[in-house]
């Protein structure tokens, strides 16, 4: 399994969460064969969205008209000349955690730490 979260920490592969969590092999092998923990799955993700939102977001509310025809003009042309799917792709991306459980089992660890 990889891509997991444990306890609030993302581990890109098990072997990394046993010696995070220092489980070697003596340990492993010392807990009852029921033994097993419960991890989530993740999700490759932009860490942000790059939108039109994003960038009126940020635009001072004092500065506009009372009719705020300047918000609309200035989505427009956002919208006409950026591409943000292409914007978006080119971001970086990282694992985030998506509510999936999985278990993992002794005989699981067993085989990352070998």
């Amino acid at each position: 399994m990889e891509n997991i979260f444990y306890n609030g920490n993302f581990y890109p592969e098990l072997l990394l969460l046993c010696d995070d969590n220092e489980w070697d092999e003596d340990f492993l092998n010392s807990q009852p064969d029921d033994f097993e923990i419960t991890v989530e799955g993740s999700q490759l993700e932009g860490f942000f969205d790059f939108s039109v939102a994003f960038i009126t977001e940020n635009i001072d509310e004092e500065r506009m008209s009372e009719s705020e025809n300047e918000m609309d003009q200035t989505e427009q042309v956002l919208k006409d000349n950026i591409d943000f799917e292409r914007i978006n792709a080119l971001l970086p991306k990282l694992y985030y955690a998506d509510g999936s459980k999985y278990i993992i089992t002794k005989k699981d660890l067993l085989e990352a730490v070998q």
